[in-house]
């Protein structure tokens, strides 16, 4: 009766080095030792906020101004243009029906969480300490950007949980193909997000350039 050579018969007896599934953790650490690093990292974070160093008193404040000013100007183009307007620029009917000035609460209004939005993403990021603007140009480019970023999660975030209470309010469900009516605000919506974060990012961005290099007062 013929037998089917073994495994080992048909590797010419080469024996091949078992694999280590399990790999040593970086730095030789323990799970618990990176467990506390995580905890550890999650409170110097947390200090941030809590107690931010700000080299410079008044830059939280022009920064504010110049995200307000990014809004109120992407606000004029819209209107000078006759573009559709984002759901937030609703004109206020308490205010004189003069020109363009029912526009102006509205936009300074959607300007301010924007504003609100971006101080805490410089505290998280450091962006107010004075190595921000007054270290390297490339430094200063890179604490923007994670301001930004975080600013940018927290309109996301802020974004969702209006958007799903709205729905809610209407009885639909915050899912594309759900229903025409609700990818029809859906897309809508994102629009508005995508514009926001471009104009502000522009703003905040150019701004903090030219603010690099200048002495704290």
């Amino acid at each position: 009766m013929l037998q089917r050579p073994r495994r080992e018969e048909m590797n010419d007896g080469i024996e091949k080095p078992a694999v280590k599934l399990d790999k040593p953790r970086a730095e030789g650490r323990s799970l618990k030792e990176e467990f506390e690093a995580g905890v550890q990292f999650g409170k110097s974070a947390l200090l941030r906020f809590k107690t931010p160093k700000i080299d410079d008193p008044g830059l939280p404040i022009a920064d504010s101004l110049v995200s307000v000013s990014g809004t109120v100007l992407l606000t004029a183009v819209i209107l000078l243009l006759g573009a559709p307007r984002p759901s937030w620029l609703v004109p206020s009917p308490w205010v004189p029906q003069w020109r363009s000035l029912p526009f102006v609460v509205p936009a300074i209004t959607h300007g301010s969480s924007l504003a609100s939005c971006w101080v805490l993403g410089a505290l998280s990021a450091r962006a107010f300490e004075k190595e921000a603007f007054a270290d390297t140009r490339r430094e200063a480019w890179i604490r923007s950007w994670k301001a930004g970023a975080f600013a940018t999660g927290l309109l996301i975030i802020g974004t969702q949980v209006s958007t799903t209470v709205s729905f809610a309010g209407q009885g639909l469900v915050p899912v594309l193909g759900e229903s025409y009516e609700g990818d029809l605000q859906l897309v809508r919506t994102l629009g508005e997000l995508i514009l926001d974060i471009v104009v502000q990012a522009t703003v905040l961005t150019a701004w903090r350039q030219l603010r690099y290099g200048e002495e704290v007062p």
